[in-house]
């Protein structure tokens, strides 16, 4: 039996290749069956886990969790949003492990190609019926995709807005929970094709959308919440380089309140599961987050009073992005409680941990924190100004 350790419950193919694929997930899930069951987690020492990490089932349940996969209603569920209905969504198995995969996908009306958003949601609990419906509850992205110029052209208003639904995956750092809707950010195969089956799917849903048309290649961005800010980062920085098997790169990333994916599990994870060497990269990053966080927290003096796991310190992964990683065009998007702009984190004596857990599950939207301040435009015009060249 693969590794059952506790998850956290937040917001948050062709030719000879498929052959090498196969293979390659074939032998991660062997190697997962037999990772350690409570001591710990398997890692390479050089990229991280050294297999997928296995959706909860039957097969391979995550303590009594045998849920592995929800396929998602792409409608609003809730009274505090504008009211969507999307209908059906677009719902594919994985090439390799044949598991069920969907996403939600709007196109707005007109002629013309748009720009491509694919927005990754949180970790959520796993009896939700819908992860990726919280682009539409606790997000306004959905409001402003049938009209926001991120084109850079007032005759091509809107964007295809694309909102990926994650597996029942547990969560092997050192957080706590149990299983959640997630994206596997600790298994970085960043190659392409990957043997990781996230990023896989999101490949094959970005491919497929551009193949159909309609869709601006030079404007595909990602956005991401949380466990979705980590993934959304690290897909990024993999297809900003190297393009997808169906040749598509992304242009930018925005990435509310997701800090380091490439550090390690726990600092007494040995071997390490960081990914060493570092990438270097210049992927555009939008780095959104508030000043007081329990979670994802704002720097090293809310890390060690809340006990979040290595890289989960957002200042030094912005930091690490900028030095390390080499890369110039990051930016700094820090909030208040209040939606207000802000320069500095907030001290521990008064970032407390309700303060900071509702300050990690707030949209930076104007809604759930009832400021009114809709930063939204300012997260959009940041990919709207970095289309690749």
């Amino acid at each position: 039996m693969h590794a059952r350790v506790a998850a956290l419950l937040v917001l948050a193919s062709c030719g000879d290749n498929v052959a090498v694929v196969a293979d390659a997930a074939d032998a991660a899930r062997d190697a997962a069956s037999d990772a350690p069951t409570s001591a710990g987690w398997q890692c390479d020492g050089t990229t991280g886990l050294v297999a997928p990490l296995l959706p909860c089932s039957p097969a391979h349940p995550c303590g009594s969790v045998t849920t592995s996969f929800h396929v998602p209603e792409c409608k609003t569920r809730t009274t505090d949003h504008p009211m969507f209905d999307d209908g059906a969504p677009r719902t594919w198995s994985d090439a390799v492990t044949g598991d069920p995969r969907a996403a939600c996908v709007f196109r707005p009306g007109g002629s013309g190609a748009r720009p491509l958003v694919v927005f990754f949601h949180g970790a959520t609990a796993w009896q939700d019926p819908s992860a990726a419906a919280l682009v539409y509850d606790r997000t306004s992205l959905r409001a402003k995709a049938a009209s926001f110029d991120l084109e850079n052209d007032p005759a091509r208003l809107g964007y295809v807005l694309a909102a990926d639904e994650g597996q029942t995956l547990e969560n092997p750092n050192s957080l706590g929970g149990g299983a959640a809707i997630r994206h596997d950010v600790y298994y970085r195969d960043l190659r392409s094709p990957s043997t990781n089956p996230d990023i896989r799917n999101a490949d094959r849903l970005i491919d497929e959308l551009v193949a159909e048309g309609g869709i601006d290649p030079k404007r595909i961005y990602v956005v991401g919440w949380s466990n979705g800010g980590l993934f959304a980062q690290e897909y990024a920085i993999a297809r900003h380089a190297t393009a997808t098997p169906g040749g598509n790169r992304v242009a930018a990333a925005a990435s509310y309140v997701g800090p380091d994916p490439f550090e390690n599990l726990a600092a007494t994870q040995s071997p390490s599961c960081a990914y060493r060497p570092l990438p270097v990269t210049d992927v555009p990053i939008d780095v959104v987050h508030r000043d007081c966080d329990s979670i994802a927290t704002c720097d090293a003096a809310q890390q060690a009073a809340f006990g979040t796991p290595p890289g989960f310190d957002v200042t030094a992964w912005e930091m690490t992005l900028r030095t390390t990683m080499a890369d110039p065009n990051v930016v700094d998007s820090m909030y208040d409680a209040a939606g207000v702009p802000v320069t500095a984190c907030a001290s521990t004596t008064a970032c407390t941990a309700g303060i900071g857990a509702t300050n990690h599950g707030s949209w930076p939207d104007g809604v759930a924190d009832a400021s009114g301040l809709d930063h939204e435009p300012e997260l959009l015009a940041f990919l709207r100004d970095h289309p690749l060249p």
